[in-house]
């Protein structure tokens, strides 16, 4: 009996091994789900963060941005029309969309085209990261805006019709970019003038005679006129008339472009007659008022440190302080000269003055340089600014005006920029003399022969806003 007993249980072994091994199917097959959720569950967890990441690229790039743009070059970046960025984030890509909203000092919002004169003081910014598809992730934030001004980008600019005469060399300061604006009237150059950059001329008419050559390009609005033996190395347009020569044949480097005919010039490019052009582009005369917070405060004067300002309502008085040579005090990175009301400032001959930093006259009136005059600077290289301030009323008359600035034929500047400014008439009478900057004025005058080096010379609170410096008032995620 115990015998057969014994052989009924000889299949409980299998039995017993059936339901271990589906025991451990079931918890082989949790463990596996278990992990592939967890799997899951760190993908997205990792998409999220890379959304996250993403939305926060997107207003770096903002950042980046209103630093490195300039303001003439900012453009607005709506819901309809976001900065749209692809990041590589491995295995997948993720995206943004980001929109930025621009406000003035008073809190009104503002729209493109801005400029120097008139740009936003503030920004909201909102981006959107996502990673395949899948949920959203926002930031938001709000900077308050302070411009960075750059130079003026010319080396002279105009508003009135243009004569330049005798062995004028005008270089370039990066590279050929020694431009000439003529904002108003007509472009004559004669004699052996050699301007390394580009030429506008906006409304009028450019004749070029003698040896004269514009390195780059001449574009005018009017009619072209190229006397040989006178050239242009580059491209050269008429927007709504002719190219020309009346005198032998001019020599076009590059291209010519007219709105009529093309005839009697040497085209080393392809000739386009009889096509309309827009144009030149223009770089209106800025206005630069005297302000004296721009040349106090140190984040318009930066890099330079704020100026000292010294008042006077005489003349005699102010150019007898000049010529004692001052020193900046402690702090102070040179030395403003406020000359008001208008009088006629003059340096007489054979004066000599040493900057021992930088020094700006701003007048209410003129500044005359009279025969032998030699101005140095002590060590390394200074700033000199001659500005008649901007004034609205201001009557300019000609041939000269009590606004006007005017160097004699033996004004020397030596290891120094120098920067001239007048609403009305800046006189260039230098002889064999070179010097660095620039020259603006509602009427320019270049006489004789000198060498002008092209220096875009900052000047405080005016000039091209380059960028601007960031305050951010708070960064934050937003619900999607």
């Amino acid at each position: 009996m115990f015998t057969r007993l014994k052989a009924e249980e000889r299949g409980m072994s299998m039995v017993v091994a059936v339901l271990v091994v589906f025991v451990v199917m079931i918890l082989a097959t949790t463990i596996v789900a278990q992990t592939m959720h967890n799997q899951t569950q760190s993908g997205k967890n990792r998409q999220r963060l890379q959304a996250s990441d993403a939305a926060e690229a997107g207003i770096d790039w903002f950042y980046n941005h209103l630093q490195t743009t300039k303001v003439t070059n900012l453009v607005a970046y709506t819901t309809a029309a976001p900065k749209t960025l692809t990041l590589g984030t491995q295995p997948t890509n993720a995206r943004v969309e980001a929109t930025i909203v621009y406000y003035d000092a008073a809190g009104a919002v503002m729209n493109p085209p801005f400029t120097s004169q008139l740009f936003p003081s503030s920004a909201f910014i909102h981006s959107v990261g996502t990673v395949n598809g899948q949920q959203p992730r926002t930031m938001e934030t709000y900077v308050k805006l302070t411009p960075v001004y750059g130079g003026f980008g010319a080396a002279v600019i105009t508003m009135n019709s243009l004569t330049i005469g005798n062995n004028l060399t005008l270089n370039g300061y990066q590279t050929q970019d020694a431009d000439i604006y003529v904002n108003s009237g007509n472009l004559i150059i004669n004699n052996q003038p050699d301007v390394y950059g580009s030429v506008y001329v906006v409304a009028g008419t450019a004749t070029l005679g003698g040896n004269s050559n514009i390195r780059q390009n001449l574009w005018a609005n009017g009619a072209v006129r190229i006397d040989s033996p006178a050239s242009v190395s580059g491209n050269v347009i008429s927007s709504t008339s002719s190219i020309t020569s009346v005198t032998g044949t001019g020599h076009i480097g590059g291209n010519a472009t007219a709105g009529t005919t093309i005839s009697s010039v040497s085209v080393a490019g392809t000739s386009t007659p009889n096509t309309l052009q827009p144009p030149p582009p223009s770089q209106p005369l800025p206005q630069i008022p005297w302000v004296q917070s721009d040349w106090t405060d140190p984040a318009k004067t930066s890099p330079d440190l704020p100026y000292q300002v010294v008042t006077y309502s005489d003349c005699s008085a102010a150019a007898a302080y000049i010529k004692t040579n001052p020193t900046p005090s402690g702090g102070s990175g040179g030395i403003v000269v406020r000359i008001t009301p208008a009088c006629n400032l003059t340096f007489a001959n054979n004066t000599n003055v040493t900057l021992n930093g930088n020094l700006a006259i701003v007048t209410d009136g003129s500044i005359t340089f009279e025969n032998q005059n030699t101005w140095t600077a002590s060590g390394s290289k200074k700033k000199l600014y001659l500005i008649d301030a901007y004034r609205t009323g201001l009557v300019c008359t000609t041939p000269s005006s009590p606004y006007d600035i005017s160097t004699s034929q033996n004004t020397n500047y030596v290891n120094m920029d120098v920067f001239f400014y007048s609403p009305c008439t800046v006189n260039m009478n230098n002889r064999n003399v070179t010097f660095s900057g620039q020259v603006l004025g509602g009427r320019v005058n270049i006489n004789n022969q000198f060498t002008l080096n092209y220096v875009p010379v900052k000047v405080p609170g005016a000039g091209e806003v380059t960028g601007f410096n960031e305050d951010i008032a708070y960064i934050r995620e937003v619900q999607s």
